[in-house]
């Protein structure tokens, strides 16, 4: 996967979303959806509590990082789980979110890498669902 080697949360936006397209189309052929959905799932649960205590994590970035990044980082352990258990794909995915996720310092860059992953999540699923569309009209 090429476009993994020059992933950085120091990227605009606009270029991470990009490439996001990239990792989802790539990804679309070998990923299961609900593989990226266990991953999403347990973000989301990292992501609700940032939202709860926004202010917080602003103002005090010890409590940030004894809260969030500990619990992101706790999130590589469960990549290195799924790549153990042989699914096609989430080596791929580990080693572009895993650099991202020791990139992460601030509030601004987790909520960035949130971006960046509900992006590779929703362009994962419509070409997912553009295959699955294709090889129905060639069945026909």
């Amino acid at each position: 996967m090429a476009v993994s080697q020059g992933v950085s949360l120091k990227e605009d936006l606009k270029d991470l979303v990009r490439k996001a397209e990239e990792i989802g189309r790539e990804l679309s052929g070998k990923l299961k959806t609900n593989q990226l959905r266990k991953f999403h799932g347990h973000l989301t649960k990292i992501w609700s509590n940032y939202i709860y205590k926004k202010k917080d994590y602003r103002d005090n970035p010890e409590k940030f990082n004894e809260e969030i990044l500990n619990e992101l980082h706790f999130m590589k352990i469960f990549l290195a789980y799924q790549v153990g258990r042989d699914i096609e794909g989430i080596k791929e995915l580990k080693e572009i979110l895993e650099p991202l996720i020791n990139e992460i310092k601030t509030p601004d860059e987790f909520e960035k890498f949130k971006k960046f992953y509900d992006a590779i999540l929703a362009y994962h699923k419509f070409h997912s669902e553009s295959e699955k569309s294709n090889r129905r009209t060639a069945r026909r």
